[in-house]
């Protein structure tokens, strides 16, 4: 409620939208996710800022929306590769193309993206959990195209990365980025589920 309320009084603040778009997911309010994510396409279509295309890209896509404005997010995304192919945080440009393509059912494109995501040096915290997340999107993306062990194996790499550079989720240290930690979280439970449950 008071990320809301934020959003009213500074509408124009992309970071806010970033930061409540996992909230709404973890509480499981779809409704005001996918009224967050007709927002942030609303106040941000028009964007010429690669940062900002690439974080309401991720953020409107953490849940696959049957009705998400493809045609802003396919801007968004290709606008951030093409000005960020120099850039240090190519590689997250690159993750929000790969999500894309997964969400869109390009699971060959998804997992060629996440490939080059996890090419680059990683280190630890934030990079860290960019990585743990390229491995979700990999593992969903494998199992797809039913490639059931390369799904599998992924899918422990991703855990294992993920337990790693943050830990359990009741030591306290979110390093700065707990956004990041949720959006891992929900991307492991949406790749478990797909996984695990077969």
């Amino acid at each position: 409620a008071d990320f809301w309320r934020v959003i009213e009084f500074d509408p124009s603040n992309h970071f806010n939208y970033l930061q409540l778009a996992p909230i709404l997911v973890q509480i499981g309010d779809v409704e005001g996710y996918r009224r967050l994510c007709t927002r942030m396409a609303a106040e941000f279509r028009d964007t010429k800022d690669i940062a900002i295309a690439e974080r309401m890209t991720k953020a409107s896509l953490l849940l696959p929306i049957p009705d998400a404005d493809k045609p802003t997010l396919n801007r968004w995304s290709e606008m951030a590769l093409r000005e960020g192919r120099d850039h240090v945080y190519l590689p997250y440009y690159q993750f929000a193309r790969g999500l894309l393509d997964y969400r869109n059912g390009a699971s060959a494109s998804a997992t060629d993206w996440m490939e080059k995501v996890l090419r680059n040096e990683s280190g630890k915290s934030v990079a860290g959990l960019r990585d743990a997340q390229a491995l979700m999107v990999m593992a969903m993306a494998q199992f797809r195209m039913r490639q059931l062990g390369e799904s599998r194996e992924a899918l422990a790499r991703g855990l294992k990365l993920f337990e790693k550079n943050l830990g359990k989720s009741g030591s306290g240290d979110l390093l700065g980025s707990w956004h990041d930690w949720l959006i891992s979280q929900i991307l492991i439970r949406e790749a478990r589920a797909l996984i695990e449950g077969g």
